[in-house]
């Protein structure tokens, strides 16, 4: 039986082959400057709602059975629009497509997902939620390249795609030497 900690979080993927396929340009001009990003592969594209971090089995089996019993939760249209970076344009170190949701749903989503966290003892999130796809992170700290500054500047108020989350999925994250490897451990349904 295996007792080595693991990288677990909760999240809404993008599943959506066409809501992808949107992104394919965008991401194609992103590699050019892969010296310095770390782009995040396609068929990673999903929504972060709670990020556990590194637990150790027992705490895994816990969250991982409390994560079962979420149901009757609604599917959330969705629309993939503009891009940025945050913490800013000129110092940034995640670049992120936005996500405008349909906020009733995605909200009883939010709630059920921090009422899990908070019975099994993980602190509630601090931060505003905004809904974003991570597309890349800077390898390191250093000044954006002004061509990428006029990329995602150009695409701030592009619309990508529409879609719907059909699923809430329970990942572990995998490092390793490639980067992070994402295994649906668990998924729930939305209705």
């Amino acid at each position: 039986m295996d007792h080595a900690p693991r990288r677990l979080f909760i999240a809404l993927p993008v599943d959506d082959q066409d809501a992808v396929r949107s992104l394919d340009k965008f991401y194609q001009h992103l590699k050019k400057y892969e010296s310095f990003l770390k782009i995040v592969p396609p068929d990673n594209y999903h929504i972060t709602l709670k990020f556990f971090g590194s637990v150790e089995s027992g705490l895994a089996d816990s969250i991982t059975e409390a994560f079962l019993s979420l149901n009757r939760l609604k599917m959330v249209e969705y629309k993939i629009e503009g891009a940025g970076s945050f913490p800013s344009a000129d110092h940034p170190s995640v670049i992120w497509a936005g996500l405008k949701c349909d906020e009733k749903p995605l909200a009883e989503i939010l709630q059920s997902v921090e009422s899990l966290a908070s019975s099994l003892g993980f602190p509630a999130e601090k931060r505003k939620f905004i809904p974003h796809l991570t597309l890349a992170r800077l390898k390191k700290e250093r000044s954006v390249h002004q061509e990428l500054k006029k990329l995602l500047t150009g695409h701030r108020n592009s619309i990508f795609a529409a879609s719907v989350f059909r699923e809430l999925v329970l990942y572990e994250s995998v490092l390793k030497r490639t980067g992070a490897e994402y295994k649906k451990v668990e998924v729930v349904k939305l209705v």
